[in-house]
């Protein structure tokens, strides 16, 4: 059987695993000291960027790994990058420079692969930056991200990728708060106090469901997996809006220690792969009396345990 024919039964298993669509949020960071390491590190003064063709190969590296998770079976990304709003602490020039790096997601070459790839692009989290001065540069950029979705042909049917470009959670809530009519407000109020008298998880998903479709403007699936780097030791995550609405039960972290948009496709099956697995068993009485437990095993993983206690260095998250 071919590579091809594998890689096609394993979609459709995701696919089948996850028919709400697989839904993934990437935190693409460490683009520019991967940039340097890859393309800078034998010139004079390494840490000087030329940010167009740092654009571009990013655009490249980006678009491979969009093309891997649909291939393998994905439906929707969630593209949680440094908010754009973070730019008002930078320099004017940093404004500027990422400003028009961001632009990339509309251009040309950009518009063609969402075509290829039946994706339609959304930008969300814009609430702030379009209540902003209106001569601003962020202002205006906004206003050209909007101009865009406008014009795009939407297909329910086609894959999502979302980018957040300077979200604000609580804004956005505020946003949609205020938008509601009165009998709207009275119809969720209504429905909510008879969820909360039964089923938490379901009072959860129905205030999950109404947030984001007002919000984002459609229904989107929780979550399941994160995506980030901890290259420099740190476990971060510039968390989505779909991510902080939801509980994150069924959601999995991991972290890769070099930029997510260079991983190999290989890399990339490995965490689905993962997904899919049969969960691990979860006792649901008060201990572990009816689970398959041996003195022996628990004798080992107690001096493993005690070595870990010991070795402070063992703990994810710090910089390194």
């Amino acid at each position: 059987m071919s590579n091809k024919t594998d890689e096609t039964d394993f979609a459709n298993r995701v696919r089948s695993h996850f028919p709400e669509g697989l839904t993934g949020v990437i935190s693409p960071g460490g683009t520019r000291s991967a940039y340097i390491l890859a393309y800078n590190r034998h010139n004079k003064n390494p840490g000087k960027i030329d940010f167009a063709d740092y654009a571009e190969k990013t655009f490249i590296s980006y678009c491979q790994l969009l093309l891997n998770f649909f291939e393998l079976g994905g439906q929707n990304i969630i593209d949680a990058a440094p908010p754009l709003g973070l730019a008002l602490t930078r320099s004017p020039e940093y404004i500027q420079k990422m400003t028009q790096y961001y632009l990339t997601y509309i251009s040309q070459p950009m518009q063609d692969a969402y075509r290829k790839m039946q994706i339609d692009p959304y930008f969300v989290g814009l609430e702030a930056i379009m209540d902003s001065n209106s001569t601003s540069v962020l202002h205006q950029y906004g206003q050209r991200l909007i101009d865009f979705m406008e014009t795009w042909p939407y297909n329910a049917g086609n894959r999502k990728l979302i980018f957040e470009i300077s979200p604000i959670p609580l804004y956005s809530l505020w946003h949609s708060f205020q938008a509601m009519s009165a009998s709207d407000r009275e119809h969720l109020d209504n429905q909510l106090r008879s969820e909360v008298e039964t089923d938490f998880n379901k009072l959860n998903n129905t205030l999950y469901r109404y947030f984001i479709r007002a919000i984002y403007g459609f229904e989107l699936p929780p979550p399941h997996f994160t995506l980030s780097t901890n290259a420099k030791g740190s476990c971060k995550a510039y968390l989505s809006m779909p991510t902080l609405f939801s509980t994150g039960i069924n959601m999995k972290f991991f972290y890769t220690p070099y930029s997510p948009i260079h991983m190999k496709r290989g890399a990339l099956k490995r965490i689905i792969e993962d997904l899919i697995a049969p969960k691990q068993s979860v006792s649901h009485e008060m201990d572990y009396r009816t689970q398959s437990l041996s003195s022996q095993n628990m004798a080992t993983a107690f001096v493993a345990m005690q070595e870990l206690i010991d070795d402070f260095d063992s703990i994810l998250g710090l910089t390194k």
